[in-house]
């Protein structure tokens, strides 16, 4: 009796599997790209001021909610201040961003916004890298002062230490 014996199929879905890895890791690839594209033409212009630092941008670090959260209302918040340089002062390191009436007798309102782009921390410090606009109006609506707008804004890097069991900013860098 001649029997033959079928060969065995060989199983298709380690190929399908091997194709979809492939096509996962060329799409992961592009929207790296695009990512660092439009980090590029927005803020690419900082890049000889800020150095190596700029790159940690492109390393798509997360951004813990819990830690910089705070850190981010506390720098919105001197950036919506008017007053004098004593209440400015009373924000610290964010005092800088504040708006001074002996510089801006005519400020009324002051409308800002702050964006957290990445951060990292490392045991008990860290940096968070924040792009923001601040505009001041006077009484009529009329805008007094700007720092950036909405399609350029201002790259700052913030340094960040845990001191006393707080996350506090102890530096700002930003190109003048």
């Amino acid at each position: 009796m001649n029997l033959k014996h079928a060969a065995p199929r060989k199983k298709k879905w380690p190929l399908y599997c091997f194709y979809a890895a492939v096509a996962m890791l060329l799409l992961a690839g592009v929207l790296y790209l695009v990512f660092c594209q439009n980090i590029n033409s927005e803020f690419g212009h900082n890049e000889e001021y800020f150095g190596e630092q700029f790159d940690e941008l492109y390393a798509l670090s997360g951004i813990d909610e819990d830690v910089f959260s705070p850190i981010l209302a506390q720098g919105l918040s001197a950036l919506q201040t008017i007053g004098t340089q004593e209440e400015i002062s009373a924000h610290g390191v964010f005092s800088r961003y504040g708006v001074d009436l002996s510089s801006y007798p005519e400020a009324h309102s002051v409308s800002a916004k702050a964006e957290a782009l990445a951060a990292s921390i490392d045991g008990n410090s860290g940096y968070i890298w924040v792009a923001y606009v601040q505009e001041v109006y006077d009484a009529q609506g009329e805008l007094v002062s700007a720092s950036g707008n909405e399609d350029a804004r201002i790259l700052s890097r913030w340094s960040v230490e845990k001191l006393d069991g707080a996350w506090t900013v102890t530096e700002i860098k930003e190109k003048p």
